[in-house]
């Protein structure tokens, strides 16, 4: 229902929406708590750790080489600037068509990885998935008891906790 078709400069797209029933099952399974990051990309309450994919010398290359085709750009604007306006030359339309290349690149690749990754998450089946994505600048949790524990870690095992409890309500 309700089809939109849009076009990005380069591709053709076209988004729809689907209805569909909820769910009324409860599975009996356990569940997982996941604590979204800056130094990782999410923390899950069994221990997994996913990786930021800004990080990896992948995207850093294709990052540094986008920043230099954007400077490039507008070297070449202030270039062929003909008094208060810009003059749009067939080198500059070839460049920032490169540039979106570029960026649907970046896009798809992020995209990806997020996909397998919720993929993967989802494969195991948990009965419930609960979140949180504050962004707090303590990496460890020191307690007064003696606990270390890294706080990403520590805050995905809560928020598995705070889930079981909040199924357990509902079903009650």
């Amino acid at each position: 229902m309700n089809p939109r078709f849009k076009y990005d400069g380069l591709n053709w797209w076209i988004t729809v929406g689907i209805e569909y029933e909820d769910s009324t099952v409860f599975p009996s399974n356990e569940g997982i708590g996941i604590d979204l990051g800056i130094k990782d990309l999410a923390i899950c309450s069994d221990g997994d750790k996913y990786q930021n994919i800004n990080k990896t010398q992948r995207v850093k290359k294709l990052e540094k080489r986008k920043r230099r085709l954007q400077r490039s750009i507008s070297r070449r604007y202030e270039k062929n600037k003909k008094g208060e306006s810009y003059c749009k030359t067939s080198n500059i339309i070839k460049r920032e068509k490169e540039l979106l290349k570029l960026n649907h690149r970046l896009t798809n690749i992020r995209q990806n990885y997020l996909h397998q990754i919720t993929s993967e998450i989802i494969k195991r089946e948990p009965s419930f998935v609960c979140m949180e994505d504050l962004k707090l600048s303590d990496r460890i949790y020191k307690c007064e008891c003696g606990n270390v524990i890294d706080r990403d870690y520590q805050a995905s095992l809560n928020l598995k906790r705070y889930g079981e409890m909040v199924l357990e309500q509902s079903v009650a």
